[in-house]
């Protein structure tokens, strides 16, 4: 694509000082926010909202250079973190292999001061000591002799800093209540490297008189969901599957790539008509193109699609539903999604270990829907909204989890349950019922999934 080999070449100009012959001398501080600068104010989305004059030596780091850049952005709801600086190890470590490091938990905040398992990966550290969906944790400690409770640090607001860094040997104690239990458990884990699964589980759902819903749980966007979400529709196809349930409620995006991929799974027959559209900024306007469907042999006709989310589905989990909701009877079951309807290109300093994800550009559907900064469904979706609790009572996939129970009612009769909460507007007037808790400087995993520690 014209404007991502242009602009890499234009942070490769602007940083001819940084070679590989020798980074340790040459990749200064200096270096780096010079390369953020002349990034930004060629490529980024939101040219407007840049300051007009920097002052360079204001900032010991590229990393508060491009907090300060994306700052009026921040404000207005548009950039919130979505640019930041990585390398490319990092990346291919996440998004090709899906490997993280951590306990291999994922945890949200209730009620104030509740803190509750909503996931635990397998073959990490938090599922050999036996944690699952549901646990509340009751108090953090470095050892079962200086346990504070998590009220505590979330009035201190030193939860991140109680559960560590993301860092392979880090050991904490957790006292746990687990359900049914009548006293908690202290267990004591240590961090540690685990791959993220990314599609957990998929499952044909029966039904008395009908073709059976197919229902998958995709955690991620990253390249090694592709093979389990074939798998799945392939599995759909075979069982004459119309009706899908697609569970992101914790999928805070990825690759778009990937996102092309399952909207073209619920799509046959419409190659060669529009999937979404590309904006960038007005130096690169002559560059935005639009993304057409093509045919895919596994592809499964969506009837009815229902999308399950919280206030965690995010970015390439939005593009999927903004790209069907022209074509498709859609439905957003659980909660207002985040609202991150742009997207990053990644810069590269070169000879340096620095990538740069800038907000770059944004989409649009066919009907030249986007702009969700508040989240989906806003005004313009078309679809339906049915409101429901992330039941952390039962399994995510159960049919009696009230997300799927509500899913399956509406594919069941085009309509919400009588007792799915609504305002007047039909909206959500809350964003959701949980927090994801995140640290000022996440990790991918966390960027991508929030909550994951």
């Amino acid at each position: 694509m014209k404007f991502r080999i242009y602009l890499l070449l234009l942070a490769a100009t602007s940083t001819a000082a940084c070679s590989s012959s020798s980074p340790s001398h040459q990749c200064t501080a200096t270096t780096e926010k010079n390369f953020v600068l002349n990034a930004a104010r060629d490529a980024y989305l939101f040219l407007d909202l840049l300051p007009a004059n920097v002052d360079m030596s204001s900032y010991a780091t590229a990393a508060e250079l491009l907090d300060a850049l994306t700052a009026t952005a921040r404000e207005q709801n548009k950039d919130r973190h979505f640019s930041y600086l990585t390398t490319p190890a990092a990346e291919q470590q996440f998004f090709s292999d899906g490997a993280s490091v951590g306990f291999g938990i994922s945890l949200s905040k209730r009620d104030t001061d509740h803190l509750y398992v909503t996931q635990v990966f397998g073959g990490s550290a938090a599922s050999d000591a036996g944690f699952l969906r549901g646990d509340e944790i009751m108090a953090i400690g470095t050892d079962a002799t200086n346990l504070v409770s998590v009220a505590m640090l979330i009035a201190a607001n030193e939860l991140n800093n109680a559960l560590g860094p993301a860092q392979a040997g880090v050991q904490r104690t957790i006292r746990v209540q687990v359900p049914q239990s009548a006293d908690p458990v202290d267990r004591t884990l240590i961090k540690r490297s685990y791959s993220v699964d990314p599609v957990p589980e998929y499952k044909i759902i029966e039904r008395v008189g009908l073709t059976p819903v197919g229902y998958v749980n995709l955690r991620s966007f990253i390249s090694p969901s592709e093979a389990p979400l074939r798998a799945a529709f392939r599995a759909f196809k075979a069982a004459y599957v119309n009706d899908i349930i697609i569970d992101v409620r914790y999928n805070g995006g990825g690759l778009v790539s990937i996102a092309e991929t399952l909207a073209k799974l619920m799509s046959p027959g419409r190659s060669g008509q529009p999937m979404y559209s590309v904006r960038f900024n007005s130096r690169h306007s002559n560059e935005q193109r639009t993304v057409l469907f093509t045919d895919d042999a596994d592809a499964v006709a969506g009837v009815n699609i229902a999308f399950i989310a919280t206030v965690a589905t995010a970015s390439a989990s939005e593009l999927v539903i903004n790209i069907l909701e022209p074509y498709a009877n859609i439905a957003i079951v659980g909660a207002t999604t985040y609202g991150k309807p742009v997207g990053q290109y990644p810069f590269d300093q070169t000879g340096c270990d620095v990538r740069l994800r800038l907000i770059t550009f944004k989409h649009v559907n066919r009907d030249n829907e986007g702009d969700f900064f508040d989240g989906l469904p806003n005004t313009a979706f078309s679809g339906k909204f049915c409101a429901a609790s992330d039941d952390i009572t039962n399994p995510q996939g159960d049919v009696a989890e009230a997300s799927v129970a509500t899913a399956l009612h509406w594919v069941n009769n085009n309509a919400c349950p009588a007792t799915a909460l609504r305002s007047t507007t039909g909206l959500l007037t809350k964003r959701s019922d949980a927090e994801y808790p995140m640290p000022e400087q996440p990790t991918l995993t966390q960027i991508h999934m929030p909550g994951t520690y």
